[in-house]
């Protein structure tokens, strides 16, 4: 039985393989924090998508920067 709950803060891909695992090939919805001012609405934002929501055969992901956030 799938355990949609388990892939909370995977990283999509790795998520995705787990889902495929139950025979499931979830639709993925994209999601991002508000722009910072001064920051352009084309800008791509760098790091990991990872899963925030998860419900059966559908993930929210979102990117989370890569590093220590303590760190920046």
């Amino acid at each position: 039985m799938a355990n949609w709950e388990s892939l909370l803060g995977l990283p999509l891909e790795k998520a995705l393989d787990i889902a495929r695992t139950w025979g499931m090939e979830p639709k993925v919805l994209v999601t991002c924090a508000p722009r910072r001012k001064g920051e352009e609405a084309s800008a791509v934002r760098e790091g990991t998508m990872r899963v925030i929501r998860a419900r059966e055969g559908e993930l929210t992901v979102s990117v989370f920067p890569d590093g220590d956030p303590r760190k920046e």
